[in-house]
Formats: structure tokens, sequence, C-alpha cells
């Protein structure tokens, strides 16, 4: 067969990585996080307050502004819907290919680049980042963004880098924090360092990106002034005085570092290193390959005329420095890698290209993706078997069909032997998520009580108003209702929020009695089987054992008046 050009494969490849993230654009958003950043930009869309955040009308301190304001211009722009939330994650994440591409470029050559805009576009957690959106698509596009334009100050001195490599930090502080500046930080010190040109770091456009990078935060730091640091009667955490610029600065990140702030977690140092087996699957053994291959050569090159290229560090020092740091961190969690996986990338693809010259390694990098592909192949099947979604679209499995039949193919091309296992490693992860996205996904969600309740709520009971009551932690409710909602803890607060009109109270099963006891009369609407779907267990995938998975969760009406009938079921 005749060999197709690789800009052709890559396009196409591209194309179907832009199809899977839109078709995980309306799978409804996922509690707690993504429906709770969500339920904050609609209160700030809505309010037309874009300096304070809040959650179910109280203050809320954790996160700094910036993804919830370009969130908020979204729902101003196209309504409050679930797609209106993922699209400005997704465009980021496009910069974030985009920027890879030219970083890659730059440092590399274009088949290099192209390498690693597909590792990155097919790496398990930015694809899935993409659908459970939180603040990660935000941050791996400023962090590599970021990154790029420094380099090129590195370079060359230009303002425009300067300007663009400043404003670009500042946002991903604005996003998540002044330790998002550790990857940006290690990727352009590691390569002065390793190369020993130490008057580099004496050069004022460093103090100047600093410094300007800092002050283009103003706009986070007037925002934490006015809700919290001028009003220290306010009860935050559980006390008061607490200062938001403060928290920004430190508690939120050199606390969670050493476990002294308000949110506290527990470290394990080798965290991110088995995290990254799945999140960064199907390139993660191509990646530690590469990884030992440097450590046993002792990032030595003999004869530096060979192998230019690998004289660069910025990924190296973006990467690993990032995982050193976060690995000593006592606050841990999966989706903190997506940041540097631009860097991980592109040194997958330079491990892959480096196998694919040399020819050493190319039996292990062919084990271990056909290894990867059997994987997702086997993912499917488990999934199919045991958790049996409802819903099969028959687009689905023609696209399915036509996928399985291009990896196919590719044996019979005069592509080279690193090309082929490529491009079917590819495929392979698009189609396992195209999977996830259209058919377990959207049969996951119908056990997120909260956002089915908020669905039926809306279609039966409009307008009316609602509350969520006793200690569940759920936002999709709040975001998903079209009125606002409440929160309550109390019985005495419950019964409170019942003057004047009917009220619909979104609860436990086991919440009931407490009710019941209280002598407040209502009436069970719906049940809703609940499952925490961000946390999967065997028991609950198994389809035989699901119910037992299951909590109750309930939807009732507490009448305005009082009356016999109307009491407790």
């Amino acid at each position: 067969m005749k060999q197709i050009p690789d800009k052709y494969i890559f396009h196409v490849l591209l194309c179907l990585a832009g199809v899977v993230c839109v078709a995980g654009l309306p799978i409804h958003l996922m509690d707690p996080d993504a429906a709770l950043y969500a339920s904050i930009a609609r209160t700030m869309a809505e309010t037309g307050n874009y300096s304070d955040l809040y959650l179910f009308g109280t203050d809320w301190l954790d996160k700094p502004h910036f993804p919830f304001w370009v969130t908020a211009l979204s729902f101003r722009v196209f309504g409050i819907s679930t797609v209106a939330y993922k699209l400005p994650a997704v465009l980021f994440m496009v910069l974030a290919a985009l920027y890879t591409y030219r970083f890659a470029k730059s440092l590399y050559d274009v088949q290099t680049a192209r390498v690693s805009v597909l590792v990155l576009l097919t790496a398990q957690h930015i694809v899935l980042s993409n659908s459970d959106v939180r603040a990660e698509p935000y941050l791996t596009g400023l962090v590599i963004a970021a990154t790029y334009h420094f380099y090129r100050l590195r370079r060359a001195f230009s303002y425009k880098h300067l300007l663009l490599g400043s404003l670009l930090a500042a946002c991903a502080m604005m996003t998540k924090g002044i330790f998002t500046m550790i990857p940006v930080a290690g990727a352009i010190a590691a390569d002065i360092l390793f190369k020993k040109e130490w008057k580099e770091l004496l050069r004022w456009r460093w103090l100047a990106a600093i410094v300007l990078s800092l002050a283009l935060t103003f706009p986070e730091l007037i925002s934490l002034y006015r809700q919290f640091d001028a009003h220290p009667e306010k009860m935050v955490f559980g006390r008061q005085g607490v200062s938001g610029i403060r928290f920004f600065f430190w508690d939120s990140q050199i606390g969670r570092f050493f476990n002294t702030g308000p949110i506290k977690g527990a470290g394990d140092p080798f965290f991110f290193i088995h995290t990254l087996l799945w999140a960064f699957l199907p390139w993660c053994l191509v990646l530690y390959y590469g990884l030992f291959r440097l450590v046993k050569e002792n990032f030595g090159i003999k004869n530096p005329d060979e192998e230019p290229h690998t004289r660069e560090f910025y990924n190296l020092g973006g990467a690993v420095l990032t995982v050193l740091v976060f690995s000593l961190s006592k606050f841990q969690l999966p989706h903190y890698t997506n940041i540097i996986f631009p860097f991980l990338a592109a040194f997958t693809a330079r491990t892959i290209l480096g196998i694919a010259v040399s020819g050493r390694g190319i039996r292990f990098y062919a084990v271990a993706q056909y290894f990867t592909i059997a994987v997702f192949v086997a993912a499917m099947v488990l999934l199919e078997y045991f958790f049996r979604p409802a819903h099969h679209p028959f687009w689905f499995w023609a696209a399915a069909a036509l996928v399985v039949a291009a990896g196919i193919a590719f044996n019979r091309t005069s592509l080279p032997v690193w090309q082929k296992i490529f491009y079917q490693t590819c495929l392979a992860s698009l189609l396992f998520n195209a999977y996830a996205n259209r058919v377990f996904y959207p049969a996951l969600l119908t056990y997120q009580a909260p956002s089915q309740a908020a669905l039926y709520a809306n279609r039966h009971f409009p307008g009316q108003a609602a509350v969520v009551f006793g200690d569940i932690r759920t936002h999709s409710f709040e975001f998903y209702l079209r009125q606002p909602v409440r929160w309550q803890f109390t019985v005495a607060g419950l019964r409170g929020a019942n003057r004047g009109s009917d009220l619909l109270v979104y609860t436990a099963a086991g919440q009931l009695a407490q009710i019941r006891a209280a002598g407040i009369p209502y009436r069970v609407l719906q049940s809703f089987g609940q499952f925490h779907v961000t946390t999967l267990t065997p028991g609950f995938l198994n389809h035989r054992t699901r119910q037992q998975a299951l909590e109750t969760h309930v939807l009732v009406r507490i009448p305005k008046q009082a009356r016999p009938q109307d009491f407790g079921k």
C-alpha cells in the first residue's frame, strides 16, 4: 500500500481527538468539584458580582478567580448549561496543544512536534479532564504557553515575549496559586543550570518577568481584599480575621505543602509515580523507559554533535522538579499531574523518535504499546460485561468498526514499524475514550442522584423553592436546578425555610427520620439511587452487586401548611 504522508495522518488523528473531546461536552458535571466550580461561576454570572466567590450563599475561599471569571463570561454569552461550562476549558486545552506543538518544534523539529501533540491529546487524564472539567485544562494551557514565551525570552530579549509570558503566568497563578510557577521556573532554570550558563540568572529580564507576573495578579488580590481582608468579621474556616491575600500566597500553597493550612491532606512520596501509570496511559511505559535511559546514561552526551537536541533540559526540568516538589507535599491529587503533561509529551515523543532512529528499545516499545492497546480493549470488554450500559448509539459501533479497520490497515502500509505502532496506539486511546464519553459516562451519570433529582424537579415542579438538607456533599443539584437553592443542616433551619410556600427538599433517605421526628409533614416525590461517581468501586461497576453499593436519596415536598394526609411516609 502506498505510504500516506505523515501530515495527513497527523491531521486526521488531530480531528478525531477533537471529535472525542466534543463528544464529552454534553456529559453532566460530576460531583463534587466540577459541579461546585460551575455553581460558583453560575452565581457570579447571575448576580454580576465578579469579585466575590459564593457557594450556597456563603463566602467561599479555596481557589482563585480566573477560571470562574472565564466560565461566568461563557455563561453570560451562551447561557447556563453543561456545554457552556466546559467550552472555555476545552479551548484552553486547544491552547495547550498549540503551544506544545510550537515548543517541541522550536526545541526539536516538526515530526517531534506532531508526535508530542498526539501524545498529549491521547493521554488518559487529559481526555478525562476535558469531560470532568476542573481547573486543569486552564492550567495545562497557561503553563506551557508561559513556558514557551519565557523560553523565547531566554533566547533573545523581546518585550512581546516578556509581556505575554508574564500575563500567562499571572493567569496561571490566578487559577491555582503560585505553585503553578514551579514547572515554568523549573524548565527555564534547569536548562540554565545544566548548561552552566550562570550569568543568565543575573539578567534583568528575569527580575522583570517575576515583578510583572506578580503585578498582573492585581485583579485577584483586589478581589480577595474586598471580600475577606476588608471584612475581618466574616467567619471563614471556622474563625474570623481570615486574610484572602495571605491564603492566596501562603495557606493555599505553602500551607498545603507543609500541611499547616486550613485544608489538609496525607502525602505519599510515591503517589505521582504510580498515578502516572494510569493517568499518562497509553504512553506511561515509554515515558518511564525514556527516564530510565536518561538516568542510565547519566545525562551524558559524549559527542554533542551527534544528538544536539538532547542537550536541552526544559522538559526534564519542568516535569521532574514539579513531580519532586509535589511528591514531598502532604496534599496530593491525581489531576495535579496534568500541568506537566505537555513536558512529558515532548519528552516521550523524543524518546519514541530516539528509539526509531537508533533501533535500541524497539522491541520494548512494541511490547509496551501493544500491551496498552490490549488494556484499552480489555477495559471496554469488561465494562460492557460487568457494568452493562443501557444505551449504545449505533453510530458509535459503526465508527468503532472504522477505527479498528484503520488500525489494521496501518499494518499494510510502508510506514516504519514505530509509526504503525504509534498510530495504532493513538486510535486505541481515542476509541476507548469515545466509548467512555458516549456510552459509559452517560450511563454512569444516571447514578448521580443530585443532578437526576434536579432534572426531575425542573420537569415537574418548576420554580418551586428548594433546599438541600443534611451533610450531603453535592453541588450538581444546585447547578442543574433552575431556581436558587439553599443548604440547611438542621431541622430548625428547615422549618424556617418553609415559611410562606411549599418547599422541595433534597436529602438522603436516612435523614427523613429527623424530619418526621420534628413533626414536619412531607411527601416523598421520587427516590434516586446515589453513588459517588468519581470514586468507582468493583461492587458498583458490577451490575449484579450494584444495588448494594447504592445509597438512596429522595426528593420530598413539604407543604406550606400541615395536613394529616401529608405526614411522612
